[in-house]
């Protein structure tokens, strides 16, 4: 039996005072292609339709949940309509939050951590079978 992992995921919640403050966004994590690809796309010029196209439908298929309303206080849906029916500059901004979490380096380990550090089991002596 493997090892399965549970995907990562990021909640994007932003400060008091923010005019954002109150939005929460949950994301998926990406594989390094797809970062890779994100990362490409958040440089490209603006007016490149299908990279922008690109750019919005792999953000809609990360965005697994957030608390975003329309004008009628209905929910707006965490899928690629949802996203493409929003303001250009409301969505950058959510994907370069999520963009900067996806890329941060986790903290050090704690100082009570053995770092990496094999467990004395490991110094046992070995013996060569027949």
């Amino acid at each position: 039996m493997g090892f399965k992992r549970d995907p990562k995921q990021y909640r994007l919640k932003w400060a008091e005072g923010h005019e954002f403050y109150g939005l929460e966004v949950t994301m998926r994590s990406l594989p390094i292609n797809e970062f890779l690809q994100m990362t490409e796309l958040t440089t490209k010029d603006a007016t490149d339709v299908r990279a922008a196209q690109e750019l919005f439908r792999t953000f809609g298929s990360a965005l697994l949940d957030w608390n975003l309303e329309d004008e009628k206080d209905e929910p707006v849906p965490a899928t690629y309509d949802g996203v493409i029916a929003q303001d250009l500059d409301f969505i950058m901004a959510i994907v370069m939050a999520w963009m900067t979490a996806l890329s941060e380096v986790a903290p050090p380990l704690p100082q009570s951590s053995d770092a990496g550090n094999l467990p004395s089991v490991a110094s046992l002596p070995m013996v060569t079978l027949p």
